[in-house]
């Protein structure tokens, strides 16, 4: 086999290491199956996967040399069964008389049943033989597999032993891997200050998941003294490399001048980096810097963009955000039937504040018939979390009998816990009216309901 040839096949087995594939009948190409592997980057092209795997190759020892033209070229190339058959050939050969390196490759083509059968009890017992002999490879894939249950029993000892071997021979996914264990308690006793230790051996040798949670631990203070700056450094080196969350925690910090001076225009490029790779936190804060016209200019349709990215994801923020600009028809035409779409997806994920406008549109009838019970139970929902209009709202119901039975002790435990908050969250042109109606409401009782209604105001948000 030629150089080219078993390179190709090293690259292969580096794609093809870490989770187990179906390989195609004919042809197979890395880039397709780094692809399938790796859903979250399943929107970029071909020369851009190529691009983003280069960048991962570097750090690798058996790609020193290796020019970025060959990489590219090798890694979007097709390549026939019958070269893995005889790259496993000869590898089977070389593993039977104890080579490390064919022993751990055999156990890579047994685990994705490329050249040989696809067997993953024989690719623990391959990787095996070649980790007991020191191979931080196949140590640390070992460690994966008892962390899996692939081929072997689960064992979370079992798993932090080998990547500790791997990870004391310098291999820096054992060593964030290893931190993982450290920090969680999976398979060792919880130690935040050997998390942080191993994360930073991976992250010195350019590990970005590594990098990420050693920013985390300092962000937190967690197993070292808490430092935003650092932290800030962490989070660049991760984003440097393009890690999605270090590229919104560092958006974050730019936004709020922690660790780093505030730059709104610095805040909204990290967002943005983040946003185009799928993050939804990034997405919707990116749509809030278009929308308020914060580090970038103020457009709404960029806005309504990002924020609808993020929305499509589940993003409750975002979701009650799109919901108010229809509704209010700031920035874009005004649609009750949009703002009740956007609202209902926020509130039935517990956002208090969708809950509440959406107890508003049936109160008034704004998109669809007026309801008082179906404002009642949006409203119920919203103020057993605290919010202040809510809890209001719900006093004037049961006052009036609307959607309820009327009760004017449970009016006056919800008015108690609303006016018990301040009177901030009322309009001030409202205050006067929210204080009369709370008095209108104590003359109406007597003083042992009034007892009574603040005991139960206390159960109906416990």
């Amino acid at each position: 086999m030629d150089t080219m040839k078993a390179l190709a096949h090293t690259l292969a087995i580096l794609v093809l290491m870490f989770a187990p594939v179906v390989a195609p009948a004919d042809l197979w190409r890395p880039v397709d199956v780094w692809r399938s592997e790796n859903p979250q980057l399943s929107h970029l092209g071909d020369d851009e996967l190529a691009d983003f795997a280069w960048q991962h190759a570097q750090t690798k020892p058996r790609f020193q040399g290796v020019t970025k033209k060959d990489f590219v070229n090798l890694f979007l190339a097709e390549y026939t069964l019958s070269d893995a058959h005889q790259n496993a050939h000869l590898h089977q050969l070389l593993a039977k008389r104890g080579d490390a390196a064919s022993q751990f490759s055999l156990g890579s083509l047994h685990r994705a049943g490329l050249g040989v059968p696809k067997d993953a009890k024989k690719a623990v017992q391959w990787f095996t033989k070649a980790a007991e002999q020191g191979h931080a490879s196949a140590q640390f894939i070992l460690g994966v597999l008892y962390d899996t249950g692939d081929g072997v029993a689960k064992d979370g000892q079992q798993a932090a032993h080998w990547h500790r071997r791997a990870a004391e021979r310098g291999h820096a996914g054992a060593q964030f891997q290893l931190g993982a264990k450290y920090k969680h308690g999976s398979g060792v006793a919880k130690d935040l200050k050997k998390a942080a230790h191993w994360y930073r051996m991976a992250a010195e040798q350019g590990d970005e998941a590594a990098q990420y949670e050693l920013g985390i631990m300092y962000d937190n203070g967690e197993g070292v003294a808490q430092d935003l700056k650092e932290a800030a450094g962490w989070f660049r080196k991760s984003a440097d490399q393009g890690d999605a969350k270090a590229q919104y925690n560092l958006g974050q910090m730019y936004r709020s001048g922690d660790g780093v001076a505030q730059d709104y225009s610095q805040a909204a490029s990290w967002y943005r980096k983040a946003a185009v790779q799928g993050d939804a936190k990034a997405q919707y804060n990116l749509g809030l810097m278009y929308l308020n016209g914060h580090g970038v200019a103020k457009n709404a349709e960029e806005a309504a963009h990002w924020l609808t990215m993020a929305a499509d994801q589940g993003n409750a923020s975002a979701q009650h955000n799109l919901g108010h600009m229809h509704f209010s028809g700031v920035d874009v035409s005004q649609d009750y039937s949009q703002a009740e779409h956007w609202f209902r997806k926020a509130a039935v994920q517990g956002l208090a504040e969708s809950q509440h406008n959406l107890g508003m549109m049936y109160l008034i009838g704004l998109g669809f018939p007026q309801n008082y019970g179906q404002a009642a139970g949006w409203f119920r929902k919203a103020a057993v979390q605290g919010m202040a209009p809510s809890q209001f709202q719900m006093a004037v119901l049961y006052g009036t009998g609307a959607g309820v039975p009327r009760d004017e002790v449970h009016a006056y435990a919800w008015a108690y816990l609303a006016t018990e908050q301040g009177m901030s969250w009322a309009p001030v042109a409202e205050r006067q009216k929210v204080k009369n109606a709370m008095e209108h409401l104590e003359s109406m009782i007597t003083d042992d309901q009034i007892h009574a209604a603040r005991q139960l105001a206390r159960r109906l948000v416990d």
